[in-house]
């Protein structure tokens, strides 16, 4: 039920989306913008490039499937049904492959999602082959049995592969392969925003994908949480206090996820959290006045129907037309007073914990900023 007072839906939505494009188009002409968009690019790769070289002792450990089992199989089999020679760790490329599970035991019974990847990949030009490696949840963690269980041996190696979930879709090219059902699922959902290169494979063809992959999630939401608050907010974000921002951040996050669907509910309490330590740590790390100018600078090549379409977009998918979560901030004390990179304290997943992890080079540890 609606609230007092309240707009349907589509009205809010429509009026918001107007009032966004209207406050954009009036910070425009004030705007002196000291960055380019390919130098924006530039500092972003340079922070992933660091960031890369932060958690590759992480990631060491990491199974990948190699180019061969593409060519050798037809279908994703279950971890632990692949023998070892298809694996290779060490990457210095990864590609992530983010998907719908089409059933609680097997997320591709039909072949559909292999054949669609494989049939990407004879179109990519792939580099350094031998060392590029393919990470496809089915294939590269341990499942459960029929039974529903894994052996305590593979829960540790689960365990840990949940501890880098999230920095695997921060430094790899993320292949989505988007279904009508994609952002409606809570995996899903979270493995889309916290992914900084994305390029999509489409299931049916002719599906219209999220922002037309024209300009990220993160970026949209520094964007809007700039235009909607008042000129102190705005002046002391530019000035370097990022607390503000990420909290109202965290409200948008908490808003996506609760609106996905979970096969286990306890996942969205788990990946609500993991988001929020992905914009404190990554997308802070890479630069949140970096993604705002990108943002600027991107909208700038872009029509005014283009941008009011961005805007509806975003407010679809945070599926609140009314922007309530620029008007309640939600702070995570824990998360913002600690400087590593991502100390994953205090998390569970399916009632255990996620314990803290350790960095080998403690110059890692440092203040993002």
């Amino acid at each position: 039920m609606m609230e007092p007072n309240q707009e349907y839906p589509e009205i809010a939505l429509d009026r918001n989306v107007e009032e966004l494009l209207a406050l954009y188009l009036k910070l425009k002409p004030s705007l002196l913008l000291k960055k380019s968009l390919s130098e924006c690019f530039q500092q972003r790769l340079l922070k992933l490039e660091e960031l890369k070289e932060i958690y590759l002792p992480q990631l060491g450990n990491v199974k990948f499937l190699s180019a061969a089992y593409f060519d050798d199989h037809h279908s994703f089999q279950r971890y632990q049904d692949i023998p070892e020679r298809y694996f290779i760790k060490g990457c210095n490329n990864f590609y992530f492959l983010s998907h719908e599970w089409e059933t609680i035991f097997d997320p591709d019974p039909s072949g559909k999602q292999f054949k669609r990847f494989k049939a990407y990949l004879a179109k990519s030009e792939i580099e350094d082959v031998p060392r590029t490696g393919y990470w496809y949840d089915f294939s590269c963690s341990p499942q459960r049995d029929t039974d529903g269980n894994r052996t305590p041996e593979e829960e540790i190696e689960f365990t840990s592969i949940l501890k880098i979930m999230h920095i695997l879709t921060t430094l790899s090219l993320v292949v989505v392969i988007y279904s009508e059902n994609y952002l409606s699922r809570t995996w899903c959902c979270a493995e889309w925003i916290m992914a900084t290169s994305i390029s999509p494979v489409f299931d049916p063809a002719e599906l219209p994908f999220p922002f037309g992959n024209l300009i990220k999630f993160s970026q949209l939401a520094i964007l809007i949480t700039y235009l909607k608050l008042n000129e102190d907010f705005a002046r002391e974000f530019m000035e370097g206090q990022d607390l503000a921002v990420m909290a109202f951040i965290n409200s948008a996050l908490a808003s996506v996820v609760a609106t996905t669907t979970a096969t286990y509910e306890d996942d969205k309490r788990f990946l609500q959290d993991v988001l929020h330590r992905h914009f404190w740590y990554h997308t802070r790390f890479i630069g949140l006045r970096t993604e705002f100018l990108m943002a600027l600078r991107l909208f700038e090549k872009y029509p005014e129907d283009l941008i009011r379409s961005l805007f509806a977009q975003f407010l679809y998918y945070t599926r609140d037309p009314y922007l309530h979560w620029t008007q309640t901030a939600s702070f995570a004390y824990e998360t913002m007073i600690r400087s590593e990179p991502d100390p994953f304290n205090e998390l569970t997943f399916h009632g255990r914990w996620i314990e803290v992890t350790s960095f080998s080079d403690p110059s890692a540890l440092r203040d993002p900023q």
